[in-house]
């Protein structure tokens, strides 16, 4: 993320279970990106690979490591780390979110993907982006350290961890500043 320029656009091409007739769509597109800086985030890493080929007068890039799921779901593919896949989906939701102009096209089924509508309304209000990752006076780096926390917790499959999520009580909010300690604890000793 920190590599990205503060001028950029995304483009976000949802592939596995849903299908995207991706190569269409960047032919549609690919006068608007020349000679700009383009992130590119899909849950597929073959359209990745296909993105560097072909926008071959931009600057592709990627914040996350897509796996090779041949064609398989992120979200439903037990063989991937939980916590590394959902820190890359809110990797990817930040930079889809903050970009200049974001490019997404419908799936197969006739409507864009719930995570393109979501990327396109934090987008179109950047302010509300700008308040869930640039938060005061804590910054950017422990606010996103929270989303960690939180990804892990949801990610979790100890039920009273998802019942403290759910609880909203102050008892519950004492929680979470110890676990948000703890967890920047853990990033200072690495």
């Amino acid at each position: 993320m920190n590599a990205l320029p503060s001028d950029y656009l995304a483009v976000h091409v949802r592939n596995t279970d849903y299908r995207t007739d991706y190569e269409s769509y960047f032919s549609e597109i690919k006068d608007r990106v020349r000679d700009k800086t383009v992130v590119v985030c899909s849950d597929d890493v073959s359209c990745i690979a296909y993105a560097r080929n072909f926008f071959t007068e931009s600057s592709i890039m990627t914040v996350s490591e897509i796996p090779d799921t041949n064609g398989k779901t992120l979200h439903h593919n037990k063989k991937l780390n939980r916590y590394q896949t959902n820190l890359d989906a809110l990797t990817d939701l930040i930079a889809l979110s903050l970009s200049t102009e974001l490019y997404f096209a419908n799936v197969d089924k006739g409507f864009p993907s719930g995570y393109s509508r979501l990327a396109n309304n934090l987008n179109r209000r950047k302010n509300i982006a700008l308040n869930l990752f640039y938060k005061q006076p804590c910054g950017w780096f422990l606010h996103m350290i929270s989303m960690i926390h939180w990804a892990r917790l949801i990610t979790s499959k100890s039920k009273p961890i998802l019942n403290k999520v759910r609880d909203t009580t102050p008892a519950t909010r004492r929680w979470f500043v110890i676990g948000l300690k703890r967890v920047i604890e853990n990033f200072r000793n690495r």
